[in-house]
């Protein structure tokens, strides 16, 4: 669907951040929400839409044979091929779009709410009670927690005096100072690492499977680390005579080799 192909691009890359990643998947399930309202009238669209493609191979939409007993695929009444796939694949499909998205950003919704209004850039500042349960959870990675709520006062100032007000965590992170809001800091420097899904993980996984192929299957674990270290920071330029120079210096030959040119020329 074209309402979730944008969604799907952000949440794959590496610079998406929660409250990012919140805007966006608030507002495609918004959108969703209100296609869903309308379902018949946008169907229909889309289903001439369907028949103008279909018109281009030689192929009219129809409803497929049904019977009583069937249990391979849906068998609801319809007197339209229209109204038949709006009931089998349209709605189904949009309703799953949707469980999907709110099952799977549940916790990010909360977790996202929470701190959405320590950006400034947000009308409504947060107060304490609202972030009180974020601060209990990460209080051993606060430098001072005890100084919250002072603290937290200090930032509504401060924010209120701003001219240019950041939207993101990366630009309220730029613009809060450590010694002045340690704890703030501290909670947008968690929020702006905090993983929107898991597609980096995943995304090494898959690299790992280009490294230890079938005929490396007996490759030790220093080797793998390096192959691994070597492919992440391909861009890097190497100097490989310094290479060689720091490798001959750590692993020096045990046996000094003869030089027959130089010992023959010395024996005449």
């Amino acid at each position: 669907m074209a309402f979730t192909r944008g969604l799907s691009t952000k949440l794959q890359g590496r610079t998406l951040d929660i409250v990012a990643a919140y805007k966006s998947v608030s507002v495609v399930k918004e959108a969703l929400n209100d296609v869903r309202k309308t379902i018949d009238e946008r169907f229909s669209e889309w289903f001439a839409e369907t028949e103008e493609l279909a018109k281009t191979v030689a192929v009219e939409p129809s409803i497929p044979r049904r019977c009583v007993p069937t249990t391979q695929r849906e068998n609801c009444p319809a007197d339209t091929p229209e109204i038949y796939y709006r009931r089998v694949i349209g709605i189904p499909y949009h309703d799953d779009v949707l469980s999907g998205l709110e099952a799977r950003f549940s916790c990010l919704t909360s977790t996202a709410i929470q701190v959405l209004k320590l950006v400034p850039a947000f009308e409504q500042s947060a107060t304490f009670d609202e972030i009180k349960h974020f601060v209990d959870f990460y209080h051993t990675d606060l430098p001072s927690p005890s100084t919250m709520l002072s603290e937290l006062r200090l930032w509504q100032k401060t924010r209120e005096s701003m001219l240019s007000k950041p939207e993101t965590v990366a630009g309220a992170l730029k613009v809060c100072c450590k010694t002045d809001y340690p704890n703030i800091s501290v909670i947008l420097k968690i929020i702006a690492t905090m993983g929107v899904t898991s597609c980096e993980c995943e995304r090494s996984n898959s690299e790992l499977s280009l490294l230890k192929t079938y005929p490396r299957t007996t490759m030790g674990q220093s080797r793998l680390n390096g192959l691994a270290l070597m492919h992440v920071h391909y861009s890097l330029e190497l100097n490989i005579k310094q290479i060689i120079d720091n490798f001959a210096r750590k692993h020096p030959r045990r046996m000094m080799l003869n030089d027959l040119i130089n010992d023959s020329l010395l024996n005449k």
